[in-house]
């Protein structure tokens, strides 16, 4: 499936190499198009590269953010908040001891996930993007992509079915394992969704 494209950014300084090569080839590409797409499909490495933005041009192949984000070895090297922080926190407040956390890579922003015994805290920094604002935020239609390579890079990858279902989905799986509904604090420069624990 193509992905949706946008301006690409190019990494200044970073390198064709930087990319994995075979990550692109045996992993991204067979998800992305239909075996037989790829089969007929003649273009070089760079061109395939540039025709899904993740480097910046065939006479530029530098790779993008986006290229580097998917396919790139060393991805917060070029990119320093391209990670998620995960804390399990025994008890309700940050004063309580942590007994687990981790970082992994793999975002444009540094995502933090907090997990409560009685919720589950996320703060997603940059707030809400064009269309969407603080009133619209959550409700059917509303949706729009600091991003549109690497929102198409999380759909081929299997990690969002459809764009704009995301909340209505949380909504509905947590009804449907008797959890409230999600609380959203939206915020200028972050939103900030909380699940909290289903009652006994």
């Amino acid at each position: 499936m193509p992905l949706p494209m946008t301006c690409p950014t190019p990494i200044r300084g970073c390198t064709l190499p930087e990319l994995d090569r075979l990550l692109f080839e045996i992993e991204f590409l067979p998800q992305a198009f239909m075996p037989d797409v790829l089969a007929a499909n003649q273009r070089s490495y760079e061109q395939r590269l540039a025709s899904l933005g993740m480097i910046f041009s065939i006479d530029d192949p530098t790779p993008t953010a986006a290229g580097k984000l998917t396919l790139g070895k060393s991805p917060r090297n070029w990119i320093s908040c391209a990670y998620i922080q995960f804390l399990r926190v025994q008890g309700t407040t940050f004063a309580d001891p942590v007994v687990d956390a981790l970082e992994t890579e793999g975002t444009n922003a540094p995502v933090r996930v907090y997990w409560f015994d009685d919720r589950i805290e996320i703060f997603s920094p940059g707030g809400t993007y064009c269309t969407v604002n603080a009133g619209n935020f959550g409700q059917p239609g509303a949706s729009d992509y600091r991003n549109l390579m690497i929102a198409g890079v999380l759909k081929t990858q299997g990690f969002v079915q459809r764009f704009g279902f995301g909340i209505a989905q949380a909504r509905r799986a947590l009804a449907d394992n008797g959890n409230p509904p999600p609380e959203f604090d939206v915020q200028p420069t972050m939103v900030m969704a909380v699940a909290r624990k289903a009652a006994p």
